[in-house]
This record gives structure tokens, sequence and C-alpha cells, in this order.
């Protein structure tokens, strides 16, 4: 009888806290508002709320940590958690399936397809992008492998194939 009465006591306390807890308004998340330096705004009209606050977190977060603005790239795709930014002139990597915005704050803009192709050491200047919309060819941009990393697979293929 006594445990019999310890489980209906221990029963009825559960129930009591999940009454408690339903009748609680839950907390609310604590807001912080990320302000960005209308300059970086001024070319990016159509952003979303979201590329906004991402490049607000890469400002903060550069300003913060003594980064240089001036080489600063900032992919809008990517979570600010994902580290979308990078401060030594290189472009932050996309993951796959990404075709999102690269912000570069030295000229206060998003990249064209044509600068990300050059990033990824085409000869921009010797392709023919007529008949393609810069939208395209970010898309030819984001699918594209660097020239660099496909020298170096075909190196290695070189050296270990015996010929």
């Amino acid at each position: 009888p006594r445990l019999l009465e310890a489980q209906r006591g221990h029963r009825e306390l559960q129930q009591l806290q999940q009454q408690q807890q339903q009748q609680q308004p839950p907390a609310k998340a604590k807001e912080t508002k990320v302000v960005v330096n209308e300059d970086y705004l001024r070319n990016l009209p159509h952003a979303s709320p979201l590329h906004i606050e991402r490049l607000g977190l890469a400002q903060q977060h550069a300003e913060h940590d003594g980064l240089d603005l001036e080489a600063l790239f900032v992919d809008l795709a990517q979570d600010a958690r994902q580290q979308a930014w990078r401060d030594d002139g290189l472009l932050p990597p996309l993951p796959l399936g990404s075709e999102g915005p690269r912000y570069s704050f030295a000229r206060r803009r998003p990249l064209t397809g044509q600068e990300e192709l050059l990033c990824q050491g085409l000869p921009v200047w010797r392709l023919s992008f007529q008949g393609l919309s810069d939208e395209q060819t970010s898309h030819l941009a984001a699918g594209a492998m660097p020239v660099p990393a496909v020298g170096a697979v075909l190196c290695a293929a070189l050296a270990v194939v015996d010929l």
C-alpha cells in the first residue's frame, strides 16, 4: 500500500508540474538587432532580411576581431554559424547545392558571375558570355571546379599512372 501511495503521489506531482508549465507563457527569445552600415546595402536593394542579418553578423564579427574589412567576402547563402566569411581575400567555399550570392565589402556589392569565375582561375577574358545573364553565369560559377584543384588532380593522376 505504501508503494502504491508513493507512485500515486509521484504521478500527481508530475501532473501538477505539467499543468504549471502549460500555464506559464513561453520565455521570449532574446532578440538582438544587427546593424549594417548603409554603404554596404546601397548596391543590394533587393536583399532579404536574412541576407542583411548575415551581412551584419559578418561585419560585426570582423570589427570585433579586427579583421580587414576591405578583404572580407561573405557567402550570404550560408548560415553565420558555418563561418561563411573570409578576410584573406579568398572566397568562402560554397557548400554543395548552394548558389547564394557572395558579397565583397571592398566593392560594397555582390560579386558578378564573371568575377566568381575569375576567382576560381578561369580566364574570363577568353570566354564569350554572350546570351548569358549574370544569374546564369553565377550558376556556372557555383558548379565550376577551381582550376588549381583540377590541375592538382591531373598532376596526381599522371604521377600515379605508369606510362
